[in-house]
């Protein structure tokens, strides 16, 4: 199938996508290594997401941000995201206890996320490790 080197690639593509959409909703494509199947529409309100961690690609150490594939209970994968902190204006200081929770994960874990959906991935705002 891809290898580790191919999807990090991937990985690092869509989020330099997800960085500069924010969460918007004004493009409505999908970008290269999303299923367009596990994607939703937009939602403004935050959303709670329950799952086990199946893949994390830390970009953070040079300059990039986070993405988290999340299987949840049906089966779908949610990407979860935390943009770089090198940007103008600076994130929110919510971003790094959010990240300290992030350096603990690891693939098997269960969490629980709260964050923005947008159309591709939700922008998290809160972590929880459950397990």
């Amino acid at each position: 199938m891809f290898t580790n080197s191919q999807k990090l690639v991937v990985s690092v593509l869509i989020f330099v996508v997800l960085i500069s959409l924010g969460c918007s909703d004004d493009t409505g494509q999908v970008p290269a290594g999303l299923n367009s199947d596990a994607i939703t529409k937009p939602d403004p309100d935050p959303v709670v997401v329950t799952g086990t961690v199946v893949e994390i690609a830390d970009e953070v150490p040079v300059d990039g941000g986070v993405i988290i594939d999340l299987e949840v209970a049906d089966g779908r994968t949610e990407v979860l995201y935390l943009p770089s902190f090198f940007t103008t204006p600076p994130p929110p200081e919510n971003n790094q206890k959010v990240y300290q929770v992030i350096v603990q994960l690891e693939v098997g874990n269960r969490v629980k996320a709260e964050g923005c959906r947008t159309e591709h991935g939700i922008k998290l705002e809160s972590l929880d490790i459950l397990d």
